[in-house]
């Protein structure tokens, strides 16, 4: 393995060992969030609010414009501060007129969107109330990511990890205490939202040595939206590809199946951390190696990064796969129905994992537009399944069509990299986690079937991962798997 190699590898896992202890943590503390919410409102009222809590999300993701994914391309480009301030603040002007435009448009047609939609007597308190939290929110992400461009996983762990899910779970704990209502929860929640910014704020102010520019080039600006606004539309895409299902529900159903989809879509999220913590700083690492020419040294840690995302997501699958209604047991009887959906979105996560972060790959590789065009097209396929199944077969036609999207997506992303710039993520050693899985699950299900209930999920977590490594071990580690063993170590 060259020295260069390990070095770019060194780097990655750097922001992987810091992003995952944090995101191990934060997925623990949303995890509690969920089990007091739906503890608290129930089934139904935690429809109404992970439904309205999706519109804040697509809002936030279309209105930043696509400056926050265009940052991590164009910081690690530009090594003067100079530079580097210019664009946070282009990015954050930008960010700061959307979000507040939105959150004006959204508080003023929230009876409109609330009875076209979810139809409850809530919603439009709920939407308008959220509208506030808006900006707050849509600003602190835009310092989580700058934190990713600047290579500073600590800063970005304190932020996305620690700051955030703490002031939310603060909120949500306070609602339970008091037996608060669905509107309760909103407020604190939105009371959250501002203590997470202005928290961020401090922090980014005194650790990432940025500030604000008065003075930019235009020639500058203009390429740094022609990046950022195409990025925009692949957002739009995005969430139509993953996310739309959601809101379809809440249109063609009740808000009590959108609470029990809403849990296995936060269940299967779990399954997204491998990949998450890689592209934590993979995007910086390729967008040097690109700009450098070496496409070489570019496949060998895409290669790497893809199959350790791939391993560790089978790892992880294999759990919520066998021990499925059990865990949706946990957060009331009322949420059992969504086993064969949380079992679709368990498949759909590892086929994500797969292909790495081939997305993030073909963006800083300069093909925006290829990855627009993947997302229309993909954006209008998934709506058109759910649209189609929902009606049809319910929740589990939603599952469907949004797991078999983001197969296809994934499998038309590797192989774009491939014609385009004639590098691919696999190899031999992709059988290895394949034969772990199967053997794990075939003992899991043993275990299930002679333990009580709790004690077979924790005696199967230990033995499921003893066996899980325990094959990999014995198929051989590679080379490259051994030294970077040893430089952790």
């Amino acid at each position: 393995m060259s020295d260069n190699r390990n070095s770019y590898l060194a780097t990655i896992l750097e922001g992987v060992g810091v992003y995952t202890i944090g995101k191990v943590l934060s997925k623990l503390t949303y995890f509690i969030i969920n089990l007091l919410l739906t503890s608290l409102l129930g089934a139904s009222l935690y429809g109404v609010f992970s439904f309205v809590k999706t519109i804040i999300n697509f809002s936030y993701r279309i209105g930043n414009l696509g400056t926050h994914k265009s940052i991590l391309r164009f910081i690690p480009m530009y090594r003067s501060k100079k530079d580097r301030d210019w664009i946070f603040t282009v990015s954050l002007a930008i960010n700061i007129f959307s979000s507040i435009s939105i959150s004006v448009l959204l508080y003023t047609s929230a009876p409109a969107i609330n009875e076209i939609s979810i139809n409850h007597d809530f919603g439009t308190a709920c939407i308008r109330i959220f509208s506030a939290y808006l900006p707050f929110h849509m600003i602190t992400n835009l310092f989580i990511d700058f934190s990713r461009s600047l290579k500073k996983p600590m800063l970005q762990a304190k932020i996305q990890h620690i700051i955030v899910p703490s002031s939310r779970l603060l909120a949500v704990g306070v609602a339970f205490m008091i037996s608060g209502s669905l509107l309760d929860v909103v407020y604190l929640w939105m009371f959250s939202g501002v203590l997470s910014f202005l928290v961020a704020v401090f922090i980014l102010g005194s650790h990432s040595g940025v500030s604000l520019s008065t003075t930019s080039d235009k020639a500058s600006i203009k390429k740094f939206l022609n990046i950022s606004l195409p990025l925009t539309f692949t957002e739009i895409g995005s969430l139509l590809t993953k996310r739309v299902d959601i809101l379809l529900i809440g249109y063609y159903l009740t808000s009590e199946v959108v609470g029990v989809y809403n849990i296995a879509a936060v269940l299967s999220d779990i399954l997204t951390l491998p990949l998450t913590a890689v592209n934590q700083l993979f995007p910086a690492v390729s967008s040097d190696l690109y700009q450098q020419g070496d496409l070489d040294e570019l496949e060998n840690v895409y290669r790497a990064v893809t199959r350790w995302a791939f391993t560790l997501s089978l790892w992880m699958g294999a759990g919520l796969i066998v021990f499925r209604s059990d865990i949706l047991g946990l957060f009331g009887q009322d949420f059992i129905i969504g086993k064969t959906v949380l079992l679709l979105f368990v498949i759909g996560q590892v086929l994500n994992a797969s292909a790495g972060p081939s997305g993030y790959l073909l963006a800083m590789s300069g093909n925006q537009y290829v990855t627009l065009a993947n997302q229309v097209i993909l954006a209008i396929l998934n709506l058109s399944f759910n649209i189609i199944l929902i009606p049809r077969v319910g929740f589990v036609g939603a599952a469907i069509a949004t797991a078999a999207v983001l197969g296809l997506v994934n499998m038309i992303r590797v192989v774009e990299i491939w014609v385009l710039e004639g590098v691919h993520p696999y190899s031999r050693e992709y059988y290895k986690p394949v034969v772990s899985f199967l053997a794990t699950v075939v003992s899991l299900i043993i275990i299930r079937s002679i333990l009580p209930l709790f004690v077979s999920m924790i005696v199967g977590a230990i033995i499921g991962t003893i066996i899980f490594y325990s094959i990999i071990y014995s198929l051989g580690i590679n080379e490259l798997d051994k030294e970077l063993i040893i430089k952790l170590s």
